[in-house]
């Protein structure tokens, strides 16, 4: 049976308080410490598992398979998102950083301190962590982020209901200047 607001006004604001407080409430949540805990132990969980299934391949356990496609049911799928992006980050660094001690020049006698001349090292690290930066904010990447991120068709980020009795809208184009306007 349906409750009409004019018939019991008090439950209509019973619910619209305590819908609103709900609300409230999950907001606030998001923000606890234990909360930001949790999410920060599943985020470094599946940044691993994510790494570990990148750089074994084939040879990726069913067990953490299926602790990943458990922690990927729950987890929703903008965490899921970031966290590959930065596992896969994460595998490109530690790759990088495996070349880099393999591709070591000597030095002088005491290279081993400082890995070779004073020029050298600055301008090397300069370079990387240049190299570093332009890669975390993906600057001069030529590929779509779209297209990194794994998007499938059907994802719906936001999905809004409305209806209109009565509006107009003004249609502009990016063509005219909007001193046609005023």
């Amino acid at each position: 049976k349906s409750i009409k607001p004019k018939e019991s006004p008090e439950i209509w604001w019973s619910f619209a308080l305590n819908s609103t407080l709900q609300e409230v409430r999950k907001e606030r949540s998001k923000w606890s410490w234990d909360h930001l805990k949790t999410r920060r132990l599943e985020r470094e969980a599946y940044m691993k598992l994510w790494k570990r299934k990148k750089i074994l391949k084939k040879k990726f356990s069913k067990e953490d398979e299926a602790q990943l496609e458990k922690m990927e049911e729950y987890l929703e799928y903008d965490d899921i998102v970031t966290y590959r992006l930065l596992g896969e980050a994460w595998v490109k660094k530690d790759e990088k950083s495996n070349n880099n001690n393999g591709n070591q020049k000597g030095g002088g006698w005491f290279s081993w301190i400082g890995g070779g001349s004073k020029e050298e090292v600055s301008e090397s690290l300069s370079h990387d962590l240049l190299k570093e930066l332009y890669g975390m904010i993906k600057y001069g990447e030529e590929e779509d982020s779209t297209e990194q991120l794994d998007i499938p068709k059907e994802y719906v980020k936001m999905k809004v209901d409305f209806s209109i009795e009565r509006g107009s809208f003004d249609l502009i184009s990016s063509e005219n200047s909007e001193e046609e306007y005023k």
